[in-house]
């Protein structure tokens, strides 16, 4: 059984891990580990299916050309 209650309030929101809601087309995030990298590849895939239209990322390598070494992040819509 159960019981109805009013009044009850939510709990605050949770902290977020990247900030993906936060990002424009264009946007980025720099990782210099590989494995978090990746990490944060699987968890824009998973946001980015929830959203309506669904938002598109994509993580690349950075070069040896570049001023940082490590990967990229990027919200492309």
């Amino acid at each position: 059984m159960f019981t109805v209650e009013g009044g009850v309030p939510l709990p605050p929101e949770r902290l977020r891990k990247y900030p993906f809601r936060e990002m424009e087309p264009g946007d980025s995030i720099f990782f210099e580990d590989g494995r978090r990298a990746g990490s944060a590849r699987v968890a824009a895939a998973r946001f980015a299916a929830a959203q309506a239209p669904a938002w598109v990322f994509t993580l690349r390598k950075t070069d040896a050309g570049s001023d940082k070494r490590g990967w990229r992040l990027w919200r492309l819509s």
